[in-house]
């Protein structure tokens, strides 16, 4: 083996042998970040909802699926009078602490005035965020 080789030998050795050192520092000897404090504001995120039972489960599992601390924020459904399995789904989600539910008894076709009511009636939120079903 030429003198050559044995050099390239030595500086692949000592560069896999920086690299496992960068790793094993990285992943033992870091501080892990804490993703929150304990000063969050509380959130409102508030859904209006006019016949969309069929995308109205995922709607709501998705942001039950929040990193955002599961005390901090709250979900409020805003029915805009829907006649389809709307209401239905609401009421399961609402009867196990889930979700908070806001039903207009017939359907106004302003996204406001049903937003509105439900801002008015049970958000708690510092911050009110506003969303549809998809």
């Amino acid at each position: 083996m030429g003198s050559l080789q044995i050099m390239g030998f030595i500086m692949f050795f000592l560069l896999f042998a920086a690299s496992l050192v960068n790793l094993a520092t990285a992943l033992f000897f870091t501080k892990k970040e804490k993703k929150w404090e304990h000063n969050e504001p509380e959130v409102s995120i508030v859904v209006r909802a006019w016949n969309d039972g069929k995308i109205l489960k995922r709607c709501i599992k998705n942001l039950l699926n929040q990193e955002y601390p599961k005390e901090k924020f709250e979900i409020i459904i805003a029915d805009d009078g829907s006649h389809d399995e709307t209401e239905r789904i609401c009421k399961e989600y609402e009867k196990k602490g889930k979700i908070k539910y806001y039903r207009l008894p017939r359907h106004e076709n302003l996204k406001a005035v049903v937003v509105d009511g439900a801002i008015r009636n049970l958000a708690k939120g510092d911050i009110i965020l506003e969303s549809d079903t998809d």
